[in-house]
């Protein structure tokens, strides 16, 4: 049992009256409309509260909440919104702070501080002249009405930071904008978090150029020593991949890396390499199972020759050998004889 069982759900607020008919609907907290308009706002969320690119997925629990249907056209009218316990805010405020300033495999998780599955939340009405009541497991209503001096508390199970961010937006619309005075300390650590979503670097949702970043064997010096070495004693950066799309792995550092290549490339021998390389290797980053592409027949072109045994392409020392499996096929010249031309 949840610890705020005594707590009223969500889908127990109306704002009907008595009599009328208010069935529950589900609503998302991020719409699910274009990937410009869903993704481009959630990337940074994601960057913030240490979680990979594409994580948080729009047609999932967690940005899923059921509410009656006079209460879903409140919030959709943006007259409602959600306002979580300071702490929580607090604890949040704090990942963010970290995650900004640490490099991106040295991320928190915001679940490592939030682990519980529901949160408090008070209600935060914007200029609503409706009342509104909360129907009692007895089927009694305990109702507030206007000026809303003291609103109830409920508890819902969607995942906090996407309750946060879709509030967030609703009192950044109607309060700072407008010129609406905040109510207490937590609307203004929200509207700090809020407004710096977008300081989130566009690096981190973008594909990674693999053309550029060559082939892990083709070095110059011994990679015995590198590629074999004991993964304990080596610190790894962790790849940020895409999980809505097979086909798309993104990360800071490997941007970092394409714009540092002239100064990295000569030295393959250091640890950042050795890890990136290390990834490709052990097969770390998914691969597409279809190719729709030119950068995909290359990706896969790596795979293969990914797969084949360490000794073999010890053995095959020359880069053309090792890139054998994907090279272009020369063509075929049959030279005629002189002998059986002199025939003719």
């Amino acid at each position: 049992m949840s610890v705020l069982h005594h707590l009223p759900l969500l889908s127990q607020l109306t704002a009907c009256d008595e009599g009328l008919e208010d069935p529950i609907e589900v609503m998302h907290l991020s719409p699910l409309g274009t990937e410009k308009d869903a993704k481009l706002p959630l990337y940074a969320v994601e960057f913030f509260m240490g979680l990979n690119y594409g994580e948080l997925k729009l047609n999932m629990a967690p940005n899923i909440i059921y509410v009656r249907s006079s209460i879903k056209k409140l919030l959709q009218e943006q007259k409602l919104a959600f306002i979580p316990r300071e702490d929580v805010v607090d604890k949040l405020l704090e990942v963010w702070e970290h995650n900004e300033k640490c490099k991106l495999y040295e991320r928190i998780r915001y679940t490592e501080v939030l682990s519980q599955l529901e949160y408090e939340y008070s209600l935060r009405t914007i200029a609503l002249k409706s009342p509104l009541s909360i129907i009692m497991p007895d089927g009694t209503r305990k109702t507030y009405r206007s000026p809303f001096k003291k609103m109830p508390q409920v508890r819902l199970s969607a995942s906090v930071i996407l309750v946060i961010n879709y509030s967030a937006r609703i009192l950044y619309n109607q309060v700072a904008l407008k010129g609406r005075p905040w109510k207490g300390l937590v609307e203004s650590k929200m509207s700090v978090m809020f407004t710096h979503w977008g300081t989130a670097p566009p690096t981190f949702a973008r594909k990674p150029n693999w053309q550029r970043m060559a082939h892990p064997l083709d070095r110059t010096d011994d990679p015995v020593k590198d590629i074999l070495v004991p993964k304990a004693d080596l610190p790894v950066p962790d790849l940020v991949s895409d999980t809505s799309s097979s086909t798309t792995d993104s990360t800071l550092d490997t941007e970092t890396v394409l714009r540092l290549w002239p100064r990295i490339k000569p030295k393959p021998e250091t640890d950042r390499w050795v890890g990136w390389m290390r990834n490709i290797i052990d097969h770390k980053l998914p691969f597409a199972d279809e190719v729709v592409n030119d950068e995909d027949k290359r990706v896969r072109s790596y795979a293969k020759e990914k797969s084949r045994p360490y000794e073999e392409v010890m053995r095959t020392g020359r880069a053309s050998v090792r890139y054998a499996p994907y090279l272009r096929p020369k063509p075929k010249r049959e030279a005629k004889d002189d002998i059986s031309v002199m025939s003719i």
